[in-house]
Order: structure tokens, then sequence, then C-alpha cells
């Protein structure tokens, strides 16, 4: 994808620009945004206008955009995690691959889609390498929270923060696609800005694992034995459902302050208690913590909540 195909981010992009037009471009980018918001794809059409031969700021089909079309390019080389993190072992055959001159362009790129992942072995390892990087070499990674890497990686590196798309731009972004009025509306709104909310199709109806309201209608127990069934999801499926308990529990939040539409047992000071927890829960399970202990921090204190009348 090329910078002209991105919805919002235009002032990142027109900066991204500048430096590639300028030929001054930085040895690390870092790209921090919430799930959803399209800091990846960003990060990747930022990697294809830097690889690309003929330049040209849109889609074209010189060897070099075809070969990142089928991610076999061998100048970029993405890092991802073992499991569930990026280890110290992938980088040292990374920086012996760092002094090798590219095999096609100027420039050779790693990679971090998952920047969170590094443990801090492996981000500690990396710090000379971005202090000192060899004259080829660009770093991009990508973050949701830009405390999830270490201080000295992050001074190393061009942050570019990514804010939701603007109202007007995602409707007229939607409007192309056909939507109706009613449909841009409810989508805009239940996806905040968040690109990809905005693009999900409606779903069949799935068995549901855990929603907002059961955190305060559901006995301890009952909530317990859905965390076991949550717990053997994939990571980001554990993620996505929390962000998207935040969105409900914002949501909610707004109506109870302008009519009483919630349990009795809710109230406003437990709602923002609640919504004060689930970042930590959601920033737990990105450093690698027990997704298990990091769900259930979440329901007992809920409960605590409840329990004492808070």
């Amino acid at each position: 994808m090329s910078f002209q195909k991105i919805i919002g981010q235009k002032p990142i992009i027109q900066s991204l620009t500048n430096a590639i037009n300028s030929e001054k471009i930085g040895h690390a980018y870092l790209f921090v945004g919430a799930e959803g918001i399209g800091k990846r794809t960003l990060a990747r059409a930022f990697i294809k206008e830097l690889l690309c031969e003929k330049k040209a700021m849109i889609d074209c089909s010189c060897r070099a955009c075809r070969l990142m079309a089928t991610n076999n390019h061998p100048d970029l080389i993405e890092v991802n995690p073992v499991g569930n993190s990026i280890k110290i072992e992938q980088l040292r055959e990374l920086q012996k691959n760092a002094y090798f001159h590219p095999i096609y362009g100027k420039h050779k790129i790693f990679f971090f889609p998952e920047g969170e992942a590094l443990t801090l072995a492996a981000a500690n390892s990396l710090l000379k390498i971005l202090e000192e990087p060899p004259p080829a070499v660009i770093f991009v990674f990508v973050a949701t929270r830009l405390e999830s890497l270490l201080p000295t990686i992050r001074s190393r590196c061009q942050v570019m923060h990514l804010f939701p798309v603007g109202i007007q731009e995602l409707t007229d972004f939607l409007s192309k696609k056909g939507l109706s009025e009613a449909e841009i509306e409810k989508k805009i709104k239940e996806s905040q800005g968040n690109l990809k909310k905005a693009l999900a199709e409606e779903e069949a109806p799935q068995e549901e694992l855990v929603s907002f309201p059961d955190f305060f209608s559901l006995d301890l127990l009952a909530l317990l034995v859905k965390v076991n069934e949550l717990e053997k999801k994939e990571r980001n499926v554990i993620l996505d459902l929390l962000q998207q308990i935040e969105i409900e529990a914002r949501a909610e939040l707004v109506n109870c302050i302008h009519k009483d539409v919630l349990n009795a047992k809710i109230n406003v000071q437990q709602l923002v208690l609640f919504l004060e927890k689930i970042p930590d829960t959601i920033n737990a399970i990105k450093s690698n913590c027990s997704q298990r202990l990091a769900l259930e921090t979440l329901i007992v204190s809920t409960k605590l909540l409840i329990d004492e009348g808070i």
C-alpha cells in the first residue's frame, strides 16, 4: 500500500514524504498508536516508499514493489516473536546481517511489527547498533503503547504518534464504499476513529466469551469459568476483546451520567475505576504477563469494587 491510500495521519505522511524527498532519512522510526489505528499499515507504506526503485509514491510494478508484495524482498527483514516474545538469539543473527550491504537498493530495513514483544535482554542488545547503525540500515518499530519499549530505545527513534481518523475524513471514506448515512453514523460512533473497527464487517453471531456487563452481573465463579475458556485464545483475540469492553464501558459511562440505564449495582465511580484497570490489564498481557493472571486480577478487583460498594 502506498501513502496515497492511507486514511488519516496526514501530518505524519507529509513528514515522512519530506524526509524521503530530501534524502534526510533517520536510522530508526517508532510508529505508536492504539490497536487497529493503522500503524502497521502506515509503517509498511513507509518501508515501501523507501525501497521502491521508481520513488513514484504510488503503487507500481518495479522489482522492489513486486518483491515486497510477495514478502520476498531480501533487504526487508521482518522480526516477529517466537512464541510470545522476540528473543536475544534472534537479534544476534540480526546484528550479523546488518553489516552486509543491501542487495538491491540503498537501504536495508529491519521491521519489528510487534516491538513490545522484545524481551528486556533482546531490547538491551539492540542499543549499541541503534546508537551506531551501519550506514544503510533503518530500523522500523511498531508498538501500541510508547511505554512498552525501553526509554533507551525510544530515545534513539523518531516517534510517530498515530491518532484516530477525523470524523469528516472517515465519513468521506465510508461514503465512497456505498454505506448509508445510518450505517456510517453507527460505524463512526462504534469505531471512535479506529479504522480497523470502522472497516470491520458485521459478523455472524458467535459464542460470546465475556462481555462488559458480565463483569458486574455474573458472580466470581462464573467469571473465572469464562477466563478458563478465554485463556485458550490467541493473545490478539484477548486484546481485541478487552479493547471492545473498554469502548462499551466508556459508552455506558456517558449514558450513566445522563440517565439511569445501568443495573443499580453499578455507579459512575465504579465505572471510572473499572476503566482505569482495563489499560493495566492490556499492558500486562502485552508485556508477556500470564494472560490468566492478568484477567483474574481484573475480575477480582472489579468484584471488590462492587462488594465494597464503591
